[in-house]
Protein backbone atom coordinates (compact mmCIF):
# COMPACT_ATOMS: atom_id res chain seq x y z
CA UNK A 1 0.00 0.00 0.00
CA UNK A 2 2.46 2.70 0.45
CA UNK A 3 4.29 1.76 -2.57
CA UNK A 4 1.15 2.97 -4.45
CA UNK A 5 0.64 5.74 -2.24
CA UNK A 6 4.37 7.17 -2.74
CA UNK A 7 3.93 6.33 -6.63
CA UNK A 8 0.46 8.42 -7.12
CA UNK A 9 1.95 11.31 -4.95
CA UNK A 10 5.21 11.55 -7.05
CA UNK A 11 2.58 11.38 -9.94
CA UNK A 12 0.94 14.68 -8.45
CA UNK A 13 3.98 16.43 -7.68
CA UNK A 14 4.86 15.99 -11.79
CA UNK A 15 1.42 17.16 -13.16
CA UNK A 16 2.28 20.14 -10.88
CA UNK A 17 5.50 20.56 -11.66
CA UNK A 18 4.38 20.29 -15.48
CA UNK A 19 1.09 22.72 -15.22
CA UNK A 20 3.55 25.36 -13.49
CA UNK A 21 6.30 25.19 -16.09
CA UNK A 22 3.37 25.23 -18.75
CA UNK A 23 1.35 28.57 -17.47
CA UNK A 24 5.78 30.26 -16.74
CA UNK A 25 5.90 29.65 -20.47
CA UNK A 26 2.19 30.70 -21.78
CA UNK A 27 2.53 34.03 -19.70
CA UNK A 28 6.29 34.96 -20.27
CA UNK A 29 6.55 38.25 -21.40
CA UNK A 30 9.28 36.91 -23.72
CA UNK A 31 8.92 35.07 -26.62
CA UNK A 32 9.99 31.12 -26.14
CA UNK A 33 10.45 28.92 -28.96
CA UNK A 34 11.14 24.63 -28.16
CA UNK A 35 12.58 23.08 -30.97
CA UNK A 36 13.51 19.01 -31.21
CA UNK A 37 17.20 18.48 -31.76
CA UNK A 38 16.86 18.39 -35.90
CA UNK A 39 15.44 22.28 -35.54
CA UNK A 40 11.90 21.73 -35.72
CA UNK A 41 9.86 24.65 -33.34
CA UNK A 42 8.00 21.83 -31.72
CA UNK A 43 6.67 24.58 -29.13
CA UNK A 44 6.07 28.96 -28.86
CA UNK A 45 4.66 30.84 -26.40
CA UNK A 46 1.43 33.47 -27.91
CA UNK A 47 4.52 36.41 -27.22
CA UNK A 48 6.80 34.95 -30.17
CA UNK A 49 3.93 34.45 -32.47
CA UNK A 50 3.12 38.14 -31.58
CA UNK A 51 6.77 39.25 -32.38
CA UNK A 52 6.66 37.61 -35.30
CA UNK A 53 2.95 38.35 -36.60
CA UNK A 54 1.76 35.17 -36.77
CA UNK A 55 -1.27 33.33 -35.57
CA UNK A 56 -0.44 29.93 -34.51
CA UNK A 57 2.52 27.42 -34.22
CA UNK A 58 1.66 25.84 -37.71
CA UNK A 59 2.01 29.29 -39.47
CA UNK A 60 5.34 30.16 -37.70
CA UNK A 61 6.18 26.44 -38.76
CA UNK A 62 5.79 26.81 -42.10
CA UNK A 63 7.76 29.50 -42.61
CA UNK A 64 11.47 29.02 -42.87
CA UNK A 65 13.84 30.69 -40.66
CA UNK A 66 15.97 32.00 -43.60
CA UNK A 67 12.21 34.20 -44.39
CA UNK A 68 11.84 35.20 -40.43
CA UNK A 69 15.28 36.11 -39.27
CA UNK A 70 17.97 38.67 -39.96
CA UNK A 71 20.91 37.28 -42.00
CA UNK A 72 22.75 37.49 -38.67
CA UNK A 73 20.18 35.22 -37.08
CA UNK A 74 19.98 32.64 -39.92
CA UNK A 75 24.10 32.27 -39.78
CA UNK A 76 23.40 31.71 -36.52
CA UNK A 77 20.69 29.54 -36.84
CA UNK A 78 22.38 27.36 -39.53
CA UNK A 79 25.69 27.22 -37.74
CA UNK A 80 23.56 24.91 -35.57
CA UNK A 81 21.61 22.97 -37.41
Amino acid sequence: MQDITDHKRAEEALRVSEMNFRNSMDNSPLGIRIESPDGKTTYTNRRLLDIYGYENLGEFQSTPPKERLTPESFQAFSDVH
